[in-house]
C-alpha cells in the first residue's frame, strides 16, 4: 500500500517505480504529503475511503514546509543507511509493523486491470488476508486455504474499517 495515513485519514502518498536490472535494480520514488492543507480544502476528500488530513489539521499549527522536508529527506537517508549496513530485513519489520493493512482482509487486482473500477466483492480480484512483504518487497496474501503469494503490482480494495 501507498497511502500515508494518520488515524485512518490520508495525509499523503508513496509511489515507486522500478527501474529494472539493467540499471541495477533502481527505482524512482515519489512522494506527496499534504502539510498546510486547511481542512475545508480537504472537505472534497471526506467521501473517499480513508477521507484525508494533512499535517495542520492534526497539529493545529502551520509547519515549516523546509523543516519539513529536511526531516522526510533525513529519515529516508538513515532508512538507506540501514539497508545499506543490514539488508532489506530491517526495512522489511519496520514496514510490517507500521503497516495497518498487515491482518486485515483486502481484495487485490493485478496490474492490467486499472482501466476497471474497484468495488468490493470483484470477481476477477484476489481476496485474501495481508500478511506482510516478503523479501522482495512483494506484497504477500493468503488466501482462506492458508496459501500465500506474493504480488509486486496490484491495486487495494479493503473491507474495513
Amino acid at each position: 500500500p501507498n497511502d500515508v495515513l494518520v488515524g485512518w485519514k490520508k495525509i499523503g502518498g508513496i509511489l515507486c517505480e522500478s527501474l529494472g536490472e539493467d540499471l541495477g535494480h533502481s527505482c524512482v520514488v515519489g512522494m506527496g504529503l499534504n502539510v498546510n492543507v486547511i481542512a475545508k480544502e480537504l472537505e472534497a476528500f471526506k467521501d473517499n475511503f480513508f477521507g484525508a488530513t494533512s499535517f495542520s489539521v492534526e497539529t493545529g499549527s502551520e509547519a515549516a514546509l523546509l523543516e519539513v522536508q529536511e526531516t522526510v529527506l533525513s529519515k529516508l537517508f538513515s532508512l538507506y543507511q540501514l539497508y545499506q549496513a543490514d539488508g532489506f530485513y530491517p526495512i522489511q519489520y519496520l514496514w510490517e509493523k507500521n503497516c495497518g493493512f498487515v491482518g486485515k482482509k483486502i481484495e487485490l487486482r493485478e496490474s492490467g486491470w486499472r482501466d476497471v473500477k474497484l468495488v468490493r466483492g470483484d470477481p476477477g480480484a484476489t481476496v485474501g488476508t495481508m500478511v506482510g512483504i516478503d523479501d522482495t518487497g512483494a506484497l504477500v496474501l493468503s488466501n482462506a486455504k492458508g496459501e500465500r503469494r506474493s504480488y509486486f503490482t496490484g491495486e487495494i480494495t479493503c473491507f474495513w474499517p
